[in-house]
């Protein structure tokens, strides 16, 4: 048995038509002989809308109620995809995740998976029907619908693949591959054939939205093939992430939507402890923060956190609470963009002056920067100048991919 599982995003089934052209193109794997594991996720932007709703209650005192309403999102998708498949004669099955054997822990909002039980999707297939499967979501030990977070449905498509051993994994979105900056964001970026699993996870942990690091970390773990390909134009093959060795990826990640906070009085070791054990808690919570460095004059007795408003609904109300139950007096800073350059550098002080350097000289000055290892380094910068910044170190560090004149 041939095994393929085929992810697709909200925007690719964010209409009917969209559904419909989503069957098509799981139909043409069927004919090809593939057994076929389909991940959905919710239409369009259904799942804002759901958190819309939920905004007028006090969510944060229901938080399972919160995923059990979040996890409907993609039962509506999941349904119409498999009706779609039926109606051109493509039997289909549609599975909850808790259906599709999809096991987590207790984290609501940002649950883990555990295992993947395959039976019921192997039944499926060998009786030569489709498995559509909803992505984002499973169950957990104390039989409580779970959502994985921003991106769970790549990480649900990678875990399926994982645990039937597939031959490949499809991740069909809406751009047609891996590029070195969203092309939304960047007229320069410029699209690569292959990236390595490494490559990727640093540039999905920088921020980059076309795979989830957690996607990620179980594809380099399990070797599982994928590929980014357009669900408007399948007969393009897209990125392929794999394991080989590449080594001349270079990305730039972009995040407008970060929120950053000023931390008093973390002068002595007792306060820095309570600010990593802030950290800690707030990465249990799906809500990953990084200490960053203020550029240009140090302010006495104040240390600096930066967080992306894009993983959880209410970021700002989270760290409040978080501050005041471990007495940690924080205040909330202007929101700033953040730019990261991704990649393998020799000499990360190089590359940081040559960043600096760049912004300045299209006056550009960032408000913080951090660096993580020799694999990127991040900058702050106003909204209204994160397209240029991009556009700026593509000219600096993807000049020959860019074929740009010295």
């Amino acid at each position: 048995m041939k095994i393929i599982v085929q992810k697709f995003g909200g925007s690719s089934l964010g209409s009917i038509q969209r559904i419909r052209d989503a069957a098509a193109i799981v139909q043409k794997s069927v004919d090809e002989g593939f057994s076929v594991v389909v991940v959905a996720s919710a239409m369009g932007n259904s799942t804002d809308d759901l958190l819309l709703l939920s905004s007028s209650f006090d969510a944060k005192k229901s938080k399972r109620e919160m995923d059990l309403l979040l996890s409907t999102g993609e039962q509506v998708s999941t349904s119409l995809l498999a009706m779609a498949l039926n109606s051109i004669d493509v039997p289909a099955t549609a599975f909850t995740g808790w259906q599709a054997g999809i096991l987590t822990d207790n984290q609501y909002g940002s649950a883990e998976i555990k295992c993947v039980d395959t039976y019921a999707l192997m039944k499926c297939l060998k009786q030569k029907r489709v498995a559509v499967v909803c992505g984002y979501q499973g169950v957990s030990e104390s039989c409580a619908i779970t959502t994985l977070g921003r991106g769970g449905s790549d990480t649900t498509a990678v875990a399926i693949a994982a645990h039937l051993k597939a031959e490949r994994c499809d991740i069909f979105t809406d751009v047609d591959g891996i590029y070195s900056c969203d092309p939304r964001m960047c007229d320069r970026s410029v699209k690569y054939e292959q990236v390595n699993y490494t490559e990727m996870l640093n540039f999905a942990k920088a921020g980059a939205l076309v795979m989830a690091p957690s996607a990620m970390d179980i594809a380099r773990e399990y070797n599982v093939e994928l590929r980014v390909r357009s669900a408007y134009n399948p007969a393009d093959q897209g990125t392929l992430i794999d394991g080989s060795s590449t080594g001349d990826f270079l990305g730039v990640a972009c995040d407008s939507q970060q929120e950053i906070f000023a931390v008093h009085r973390a002068d002595n070791l007792a306060e820095l402890a309570i600010i990593q054990e802030f950290k800690n808690r707030a990465v249990e919570l799906g809500m990953p923060l990084e200490v960053i460095c203020r550029v240009g004059r140090k302010t006495a007795h104040k240390a600096y956190l930066a967080v992306s408003n894009r993983h959880v609904h209410d970021v700002i109300g989270l760290v409040n609470e978080l501050a005041i139950e471990l007495h940690l007096p924080m205040e909330h800073a202007k929101p700033l963009a953040k730019l990261s350059l991704v990649g393998d550098f020799y000499n990360a002080g190089d590359t940081v002056n040559k960043v600096f350097s760049s912004l300045i000289h299209h006056k550009i000055v960032p408000r913080f920067w951090n660096v993580e290892g020799q694999s990127r380094v991040s900058f702050w910068v106003k909204h209204d100048q994160l397209h240029l910044a991009a556009d700026s170190l593509h000219q600096v560090f993807l000049k020959e991919k860019l074929q740009i004149p010295a």
